[in-house]
């Protein structure tokens, strides 16, 4: 039987179809999944990298931004931080320093200072501002819980934890 160059060109066709559909499945298919795969390995990497340059400048505008306490200035900190509070009208009910600690994504340890206050709304936004931008230390609110008075519409409880960030050569650290 011989074949016509129509006939011929149909079957060389169709081989060359099996061929494409070959490497499409076999070889171009598993290529472009492990694209996908790196790509995916690259964007989480990607991810983790910008985090941690989050934290690197953060750090690095910890420094900056103010004074890194010894122990000894743990006091004018506190003293600080209780005048800008009363010249707010803040009402100190308790401040009670904790056991100084090293968070595991700082390079600096902190000393947490748990205060139970009493003030308006106004007044404890204002006191927040106020702890940020202190001038003897650099101190930070770590969590914070707001109730409203019992018996003063106006007025609210607040319980909340700050940290002052503390010099780490005195804590085996730089």
């Amino acid at each position: 039987m011989k074949l016509g160059p129509k006939q011929t060109i149909m079957i060389m066709g169709a081989v060359l179809a099996g061929v494409v559909f070959f490497v499409i499945m076999f070889v171009y298919k598993p290529l472009w999944q492990q694209v996908g795969s790196k790509a995916r390995k690259l964007q989480a990497l990607k991810q983790k990298l910008d985090a941690a340059h989050r934290i690197f400048d953060n750090q690095e505008c910890l420094e900056a931004r103010g004074h890194l306490l010894k122990r000894e200035e743990i006091s004018l900190a506190i003293d600080e931080m209780t005048k800008a509070g009363k010249a707010l009208n803040i009402n100190f009910i308790m401040i009670s320093p904790q056991e100084i600690i090293k968070p595991g994504d700082s390079r600096y340890p902190v000393l947490p200072i748990k205060m139970d206050l009493s003030s308006g709304y106004k007044e404890l936004g204002l006191f927040f501002g106020a702890l940020e931008s202190g001038e003897k230390s650099i101190m930070t609110v770590r969590s914070f819980h707001i109730q409203p008075h019992p018996k003063r519409a106006s007025e609210v409880k607040s319980q909340l934890i700050t940290e002052i960030y503390m010099r780490g050569s005195e804590y085996g650290q730089e």
